[in-house]
């Protein structure tokens, strides 16, 4: 009832020339009202940025910060090296060639190197200085030429190894479920696998086709 009463004054109202001008001063202020909301909620929000770089401005950053990466990978790499460029060090090497096993367990304090090398032929003592190479026997030292066999002498220098890897650009192994940081490389024949425990431990794992040197070096 009541709304039909309501109906019949604004039809009542439009009717007159007095009433359409009331009717439509009410519309506009309505649709101000509206307007004025907007605009307010506008100002609060803040304009709408659009980034529009073109898509080939868009593919040079992304392969700017992937080559950014990649330094950083190395830089991060010759940090970690350059914790154990110098000092001295226990280690232990154990070598697997097929069926034959070496086992070299030393240490290299102020540039002397000593240890036992274990093989199928036995145990020895050996002894490295300036001089050369020894075997330790009955208290007499014994000059030497193959302690390392047909092994790759190279790899019993940890600075000879840790270079060889920063010259293959190393890359962190980012799928390694151990919490210190974990850099391979390869030059084709061997493959490295180089774990930066902390800074007093690292270990090497050097693979090749029918050898593995598993190399682990502690700061003393």
């Amino acid at each position: 009832m009541k709304k039909r009463k309501l109906r019949d004054k604004i039809k009542t109202l439009r009717s007159t020339s007095k009433g359409k001008a009331i009717f439509k001063l009410i519309m506009w202020g309505i649709f101000f009202s509206v307007l004025f909301l907007f605009c307010g909620i506008m100002a609060l929000i803040g304009p709408i940025q659009i980034d529009e770089k073109p898509s080939a401005e868009i593919k040079d950053e992304v392969n700017k910060n992937n080559d950014n990466d990649e330094d950083l990978l190395v830089k991060d790499f010759i940090y970690y090296k350059n914790k154990f460029s110098e000092g001295n060090y226990n280690y232990t090497y154990n070598i697997t060639i097929g069926d034959s096993k070496y086992i070299f367990d030393g240490s290299i304090v102020n540039n002397v190197n000593s240890g036992y090398k274990e093989s199928n032929m036995g145990i020895i003592k050996y002894y490295l200085d300036e001089t050369g190479v020894y075997q330790e026997l009955a208290g007499n030292k014994v000059l030497i030429s193959n302690l390392y066999e047909n092994l790759n002498s190279s790899y019993f220098s940890l600075q000879d190894v840790l270079n060889s890897v920063s010259a293959l650009n190393p890359v962190l192994n980012n799928l390694s479920e151990v919490t210190y940081p974990v850099y391979e490389a390869s030059n084709g024949i061997s493959k490295y696998v180089v774990e930066f425990v902390n800074e007093e431990k690292i270990n090497i794992t050097i693979s090749e086709e029918s050898v593995t040197y598993s190399i682990v070096y502690m700061k003393v």
